[in-house]
């Protein structure tokens, strides 16, 4: 546990207070909540993603969200590609597992994800790593266009990292 402290470090817990304290204002239900609206969901997303010493790049992600008996828990599949030009290691492939925690307000629900899974980069082969953020997705018809802000760390001393900001579709 004491090697994960070090992976996000002490500079993610000021994002992370201040989302407990957005969803802390969600109402507490009582009873168990019916169960999701929607079992399955899929999702692709473009965006961008800097990494340590100012380099940006681009990222493609595709998603698959399963609902839980519980409305606000979701469990999430994720497969990324992010890759940045001219950059040692440029290019990392990710397959992940998280968990999402959601409330919805109105059409807008926003998130909490984190998780697990393997990290690719070019050059450095396969490894271990962790991710988490905040999105929000607004529920406008069938497709439910999202944005997400996460940190992924695949190194104990932080240096293999990158931060992508995603726009996408769920559907």
């Amino acid at each position: 546990m004491k090697r994960f402290w070090f992976m996000f470090g002490r500079t993610q817990l000021a994002p992370a207070v201040a989302a407990a304290t957005l969803f802390y204002g969600f109402p507490a239900r009582a009873q168990q909540q019916p169960a999701s609206e929607r079992p399955i969901a899929f999702g692709v997303g473009l965006g961008a993603a800097a990494r340590p010493g100012g380099a940006v790049g681009s990222i493609g992600l595709g998603t698959l969200d399963l609902g839980t008996r519980w409305r606000n828990l979701d469990l999430r599949f994720d497969g990324a590609v992010m890759s940045w030009k001219g950059v040692s290691g440029g290019r990392v492939t990710s397959l992940t597992s998280n968990l999402v925690y959601s409330g919805r307000l109105g059409i807008l629900t926003p998130y909490l994800i984190g998780g697990i899974g393997g990290y690719a980069q070019q050059g450095a082969g396969m490894s271990f790593g962790v991710n988490g953020g905040v999105g929000t997705r607004l529920s406008v018809w069938r497709l439910q266009p999202f944005i997400e802000l996460r940190e992924h760390v695949w190194s104990g001393d932080r240096t293999h990292r990158a931060t992508p900001l995603t726009f996408g579709l769920r559907f």
